[in-house]
């Protein structure tokens, strides 16, 4: 559960933090709180989850647009130099991906022994609302 509420709030700030970036007029912490506004009720709401399952193809299919897009334009506009002249980690930067990098590390690292841990595993797709 512990787990759960903290990767919700990695992601929450992620994206109050990302929508602050393209629309600095409103404060990152007024993002969050419109997204909990947003998704308290379908949480709330036990059939909902069913429903959200399929906005799972949607989000994939605008993150290959999404790709392709970032993908074009980099190969089509950007000037890539040699790749040893790009820094590969700077202490300086570090703490701006924490977030990110904590998310994506705990959602990998954190469903399968859940998973494993259950006493009955077969149910955990249920469990998760698929």
């Amino acid at each position: 559960l512990l787990g759960s509420i903290g990767g919700s709030g990695v992601y929450m700030n992620f994206v109050g933090s990302s929508l602050h970036s393209v629309y600095p007029d409103i404060k990152p912490w007024a993002y969050m709180f419109m997204l909990v506004a947003l998704e308290l009720p379908l949480v709330l709401q036990g059939s909902a989850m069913k429903m959200l399952g399929y906005t799972s193809i949607i989000g994939d299919i605008c993150l290959v647009i999404g790709m392709a897009g970032v993908l074009t334009y980099g190969f089509k506009f950007e000037h890539f130099q040699d790749l040893n002249l790009y820094p590969v980690f700077e202490f300086e930067t570090a703490g701006e991906s924490f977030g990110s990098v904590a998310f994506l590390f705990c959602v990998n690292f954190l469903i399968f022994p859940i998973e494993n841990g259950m006493k009955n595993p077969k149910k955990f797709a249920t469990a998760i609302g698929s």
